[in-house]
C-alpha cells in the first residue's frame, strides 16, 4: 500500500528586515495615528457639548489604538517575534508620550505613567501577534 503524503503549498513570505527600520516605521505609524485621533477629538470637542473631563478616557483609547497599529506594522516588517517587536514599539511610543508630555506640563513619573507603559507593551504585543497570525 502506497503512503500518500499531504503536501501543503506554502506562500512565499519574505524574510523581513532585522534592522531598526521596522521599529521606526511602527513608531511613526503610531504617532501619525495619534495625531489624526487628536485632531478628530479636538473637532468633536469644538462642535459638541462633551465635557473636557472625558479627555483622559480619550487619551487612553488613543494609546490603545496607536500602539496596536504600531505593533502590527512593525511585526509585518520584521516577520518574526511579533509579540516582542510590537511590545518594543509600544514601550517606545509610551516613553515618547511621557517625554513630550512632561515637557509640556509639570508632570513626573507616576504610577499611571508606569501603567501606560505596561499597557502599551501588552497592546503593542497583541498587535504584533495578530500581524503574524493573520
Amino acid at each position: 500500500m502506497a503512503k500518500y503524503r499531504r503536501s501543503r503549498k506554502r506562500k512565499h513570505q519574505p524574510e523581513g528586515t532585522s534592522g531598526v527600520k521596522p521599529y521606526l516605521v511602527g513608531l511613526a505609524f503610531s504617532i501619525i495615528i495619534t495625531l489624526i485621533l487628536f485632531l478628530i477629538w479636538s473637532l468633536v470637542l469644538a462642535v459638541s457639548s462633551i465635557s473636557d473631563s472625558t479627555v483622559e478616557y480619550f487619551v487612553l483609547g488613543a494609546l490603545i489604538i496607536s500602539t496596536f497599529g504600531g505593533g502590527f506594522i512593525c511585526a509585518m516588517g520584521t516577520r518574526k517575534k511579533g509579540w516582542i517587536s510590537g511590545g518594543i514599539v509600544g514601550v517606545l511610543y509610551a516613553l515618547l508620550l511621557l517625554i513630550f508630555g512632561s515637557g509640556m506640563a509639570d508632570t513626573s513619573l507616576s504610577l499611571m505613567s508606569l501603567f501606560n507603559i505596561g499597557l502599551a507593551f501588552i497592546v503593542g504585543g497583541i498587535g504584533g501577534t495578530v500581524a503574524l497570525n493573520s
